[in-house]
């Protein structure tokens, strides 16, 4: 997959959905807390991945990395967001 084609499919993915990045866990809550996300800071992290020879960046593309960081934990959206997790406002 070309670079061109991997920007495209960017800006595809998840049109108007908001990212959160995991930040840390509150035991006295117990509370998960996540911070939000912008989608160049999203492909930058991927880029670097990419570079480094990370094998879900290079073998998956773009969603598929980021498929791979919300199952892994890193990376989530809202809709997947259970009872005890907290968007943190910075």
């Amino acid at each position: 997959m070309s670079v061109m084609e991997t920007l495209k499919l960017w800006a595809d993915f998840h049109v108007g959905q908001q990212m959160y990045a995991y930040d840390h866990f509150d035991p006295r809550g117990p509370k998960f807390y996540w911070r939000p996300v912008s989608k160049a800071r999203l492909v930058c992290a991927w880029l670097r991945e990419l570079l480094s020879g990370v094998r879900d960046a290079r073998l998956c593309g773009f969603q598929g990395w980021v498929y791979c960081m919300v199952r892994e934990g890193e990376y989530t959206t809202q809709e997947l967001m259970g009872l005890n997790d907290e968007i943190e406002v910075l």
